[in-house]
């Protein structure tokens, strides 16, 4: 597992996300309980994106404590996430950009100058664990 797409929504004073199945169905899990999910998992995803901005800065509650929603994705060993609304031109260049260079940081940064003249250009954000900025590598041997 490579990427999550999951659209997001704050109600009543918790996270909601929907996670696009592969027939782009989807399925509504409470923010907890999705960081709890990728925790058990023996493969963690590369990349998620978030695609409403209420889901990137939505609160959920764990015993009464407010614990926002991507503090608990780096707790589950994500290493990058972007919180965006839906903007159709970036996602193909930041697809584009990602599967090229495998640096997540450059990907959004030239994706993020094809919506420029957009009045929320300024919304993509993109939150990295990663030292490298580095989603993937192919593994090869060092000259010498």
């Amino acid at each position: 597992m490579h990427c999550v797409v999951v659209r997001g929504s704050f109600i009543e004073g918790n996270t909601y996300l929907w996670p696009v199945k592969p027939d782009n169905t989807f399925d509504q899990v409470d923010g907890s309980s999705f960081c709890q999910r990728l925790r058990e998992l023996a493969e963690h995803p590369l990349l998620i994106r978030l695609t409403t901005c209420q889901s990137g800065d939505g609160i959920t509650t764990d015993n009464g404590a407010p614990a926002a929603i991507r503090p608990c994705l780096a707790e589950a060993s994500v290493p990058a996430v972007i919180a965006m609304r839906l903007i159709e031109r970036l996602v193909p260049v930041l697809c584009q950009e990602l599967q090229h260079y495998g640096i997540i940081g450059v990907a959004m940064t030239v994706a993020r100058g094809t919506v420029r003249d957009l009045p929320d250009s300024w919304m993509p954000t993109l939150y990295s664990r990663l030292k490298s900025g580095r989603i993937w590598y192919v593994p090869s041997f060092a000259d010498g």
